[in-house]
């Protein structure tokens, strides 16, 4: 299984930059990766979700694991949460725990790496699929247009 998250340790910082899901596909890997940096007095743990679109109950239990079980409750930090996913984590009680920032520069970085590069790539690859699609049907079917006006018969 391919990760679609990064984690690794920075000054007693646990950074854990997370893809466009934490859902139970994913959740255990990462709770897998993050057990390894059990008993390093972890004082902060940073969660970029510049990406994040969903967060399932996994995904929930993955915040819950890094406060109640890494360092001594260690800071959370959530970096460009989107408000669905403060939602989520608000119904479930941890916002409380939270501290949700905003970062300028990770998401512009985050637009232009995966945003507009891929969003580029994606309407490049539609529209040559689209041309082949056009180009052969017109190379297999005849095609008249005419126009009549209303009323009028063949």
């Amino acid at each position: 299984m391919e990760k679609d998250y990064k984690i690794n340790l920075v000054d007693g910082a646990l950074m854990i930059k997370l893809g466009l899901e934490l859902t139970s596909y994913n959740a255990q890997p990462l709770l897998d990766d993050m057990m390894k940096f059990y008993g390093q007095d972890i004082k902060k743990v940073v969660f970029d979700a510049s990406q994040l679109a969903f967060l399932a109950s996994a995904g929930v239990r993955v915040v819950l694991y890094a406060y109640s079980r890494l360092g001594c409750q260690p800071d959370l930090v959530f970096i460009n949460c989107e408000d669905r996913i403060k939602e989520v984590l608000d119904h479930v009680g941890l916002s409380q725990y939270i501290t949700f920032e905003v970062n300028e520069e990770i998401e512009k970085k985050y637009r232009e790496d995966i945003l507009i590069s891929d969003g580029l790539d994606a309407l490049k690859k539609e529209t040559k699929l689209r041309k082949e699609i056009i180009d052969n049907y017109k190379a297999h079917n005849d095609v008249v247009c005419y126009s009549m006006k209303l009323g009028q018969e063949d």
